[in-house]
C-alpha cells in the first residue's frame, strides 16, 4: 500500500497489507514497538502486488 504521508520525502510511504488492520473509515498501522497510527483511506495513493498497480487513485 502506498499512501500520503505529508513530510516525508517524496510526501510517499510504502508499508506491505499485512501490517494493517482495516476499519470503517480508515486503516490501523501497527509498528513494532505495538503503537499504532490511524490512516484515513483517502490519503491511499496505490495499491499493488508484488510490482503490479492493482488500483490507483485518480488524479484531480
Amino acid at each position: 500500500i502506498v499512501y500520503l504521508h505529508r513530510g516525508v520525502p517524496g510526501n510517499r510511504v510504502i508499508i506491505p497489507a499485512e501490517n494493517i488492520k482495516l476499519e470503517k473509515s480508515f486503516f490501523v498501522l501497527e509498528n513494532k514497538e505495538g503503537t499504532s497510527t490511524r490512516i484515513p483511506y483517502h490519503r491511499i495513493l496505490e495499491i499493488r502486488k508484488g510490482e503490479e498497480i492493482i488500483w490507483r487513485r485518480r488524479k484531480t
